[in-house]
C-alpha cells in the first residue's frame, strides 16, 4: 500500500520529445473532479493566482544533455502538458532559465494548481477563441516574434530570425520578425502548417473548427542546429502576444519614417 502510494505523490524522470527531461513531484493527491476545460493559464507572480487555486505538485524542466525541442515556446507547452496529465489548470513560473554558455534550453521551475471554482469564470471567458458561431471559415494569427541574441544560443545571431516563409495547402506567403499576419481557414479539420527560413523548417498541426480563432507564435531557437519554431498558443496569451507585436511594429514603423524625414 505503501508502495503504491509512493507511486502516486511522487512520478520519475520523465523524457518528453528528443531528451527535454521533466520531473514531476504530486505533493497533494485531494479527490478533485475531472477538469473539462482544456486551457492552462501560465502566471508568473503569486499575487496574480485565482483565489481558492490549490497546489497539486511541483514541476521541473531541464536539459537532459540530449534535447534538441527546448525553446521557450516548447518548454512552457511541455509544463502545460504536464499540468493537464495532473488534472491541474494553472502554472506558477518561479524560475525559468534562458539559454546559457553551460545549456542551451530553456530550463523552468513551476508550482502546479488546481481551481474549479467560481474565480476561474473570468478567465474562461477570456480564453474562449469563438468569435461567431456562424461563420463559414476560422481565423489564424501568425505572430512572429523577434529575437534577443543572448549566450551561446544565438552566437549565430545574424543568422537567426529575419524572414520566414509559411505554408499550408495552396498558400504560401512571407512573415518577417515583429510582425502579425491573419489568414481565414475555410476548411475545418487537421491541418498541418510548415514554416521555413534559410534551410530550416518547423511545423505545426492544428485541428480547425468553424468560428474560432487561433493563435501561432514563430520563432527560432539554436540547439543543436538553428530550427524553426512553431507553437499552437492559448487564446489569453495569443491576444497579449498579438497587441504587443502590433505596439511594437507600430513603434518601428514611426522610427522609420523619422528617420526618413530627417535624411
Amino acid at each position: 500500500m505503501r508502495i503504491k502510494i509512493l507511486a502516486i505523490l511522487f512520478t520519475g524522470v520523465l523524457f518528453t520529445s528528443c531528451g527535454t527531461s521533466l520531473k514531476t513531484n504530486l505533493t497533494n493527491n485531494f479527490q478533485r473532479e475531472k477538469l473539462n476545460n482544456e486551457e492552462v493559464f501560465i502566471v508568473y507572480n503569486e499575487s496574480k493566482l485565482p483565489k481558492e487555486s490549490k497546489k497539486i505538485g511541483d514541476i521541473k524542466i531541464g536539459d537532459s544533455g540530449f534535447s534538441t525541442k527546448c525553446s521557450k515556446e516548447e518548454v512552457l507547452n511541455d509544463a502545460k502538458n504536464a499540468a493537464k496529465a495532473n488534472n491541474s489548470n494553472i502554472i506558477l513560473i518561479d524560475e525559468l532559465k534562458e539559454p546559457s554558455f553551460g545549456s542551451s534550453c530553456y530550463r523552468l521551475k513551476a508550482r502546479i494548481f488546481y481551481n474549479n471554482s467560481s474565480s476561474m469564470d473570468e478567465l474562461w471567458g477570456k480564453s474562449n477563441n469563438t468569435f461567431d458561431e456562424n461563420a463559414d471559415y476560422a481565423l489564424i494569427h501568425f505572430i512572429c516574434k523577434g529575437e534577443n541574441p543572448s549566450g551561446w544560443t544565438y552566437m549565430k545571431a545574424g543568422l537567426v530570425g529575419g524572414k520566414y516563409t509559411l505554408s499550408y495547402n495552396d498558400e504560401n506567403f512571407k512573415i518577417s520578425e515583429y510582425s502579425v499576419i491573419t489568414k481565414k481557414i475555410k476548411k475545418e479539420g487537421l491541418l498541418k502548417i510548415n514554416a521555413t527560413s534559410f534551410t530550416r523548417n518547423g511545423d505545426v498541426e492544428i485541428d480547425f473548427k468553424n468560428g474560432r480563432e487561433y493563435f501561432v507564435s514563430l520563432t527560432t531557437h539554436t540547439n543543436i542546429g538553428t530550427r524553426v519554431v512553431l507553437e499552437k498558443i492559448s487564446t489569453i496569451e495569443g491576444r497579449q502576444l498579438k497587441q504587443d507585436i502590433e505596439k511594437i511594429s507600430a513603434e518601428i514603423q514611426e522610427y522609420e519614417l523619422r528617420k526618413e524625414k530627417n535624411k
